[in-house]
C-alpha cells in the first residue's frame, strides 16, 4: 500500500510539474490524403484563431498553414478533425481504428542556407495503404514545399506593400 501511494505521489508530482499549453484543433479537408504542416512565428501572417478553448489549425486545400503564432510546448488534449462537405466535423482517429487515420505527428525547426526560419508541427492523414507507400522524404518535401510557399507569399506581400 505504502509503495503503491509513493508511486501515485511521485507520478502526480512529475505530471504537474509539465507545462499546459492551449489544445489544438486541426482541420483536416475532406479525403485530404498527405502531410499537413503548420509553420509558426512568421510575421505579417494572420494569427490561429481561438475557438471554444482550443488554437484552430484550419488547413487550406494544399495542406500548408502559415501563421504568426508561436508555437506552444506542453500538454493538452487535441483534436484532429475532417471538415465534411456540409461543414460539420467528424474526428480522425489516431489510433488503428479506422482506416483513416492521424499516423504520426512531429514538430521541428530549421534554418539557414538562405532560407526563413521556420519552426513547424506537422502530421501525416490518411489510410494504412498511403502511410505504407510513404517514406520520411515525403515530410522533407512538405517543408520545402512550404518554405516555397512562405517566401513566394512574403515577396507577394512586400510587392504589393510598395505600391
Amino acid at each position: 500500500m505504502i509503495r503503491a501511494l509513493t508511486c501515485l505521489f511521485v507520478l502526480t508530482a512529475l505530471l504537474g510539474c509539465e507545462k499546459k499549453r492551449t489544445p489544438e484543433r486541426f482541420l483536416i479537408p475532406t479525403n485530404y490524403e498527405g502531410v499537413v504542416i503548420t509553420v509558426f512565428g512568421q510575421s505579417g501572417f494572420p494569427p490561429l484563431p481561438i475557438e471554444d478553448g482550443f488554437r484552430v489549425h484550419h488547413y487550406p486545400d494544399d495542406g500548408i498553414l502559415i501563421t504568426s503564432t508561436i508555437q506552444e510546448f506542453g500538454w493538452a488534449s487535441d483534436e484532429t478533425l475532417d471538415v465534411l462537405k456540409d461543414g460539420t466535423f467528424r474526428r480522425i482517429s489516431s489510433g488503428n481504428v479506422a482506416d483513416r487515420r492521424e499516423h504520426f505527428e512531429a514538430s521541428g525547426s530549421q534554418e539557414g542556407g538562405g532560407d526563413p526560419k521556420v519552426e513547424y508541427v506537422f502530421k501525416v492523414i490518411g489510410s494504412v495503404k498511403y502511410f505504407d507507400s510513404i517514406d520520411t522524404t515525403e515530410y522533407d518535401r512538405k517543408l520545402e514545399e512550404a518554405i516555397r510557399k512562405l517566401k513566394s507569399l512574403r515577396k507577394k506581400n512586400s510587392e504589393s506593400g510598395r505600391r
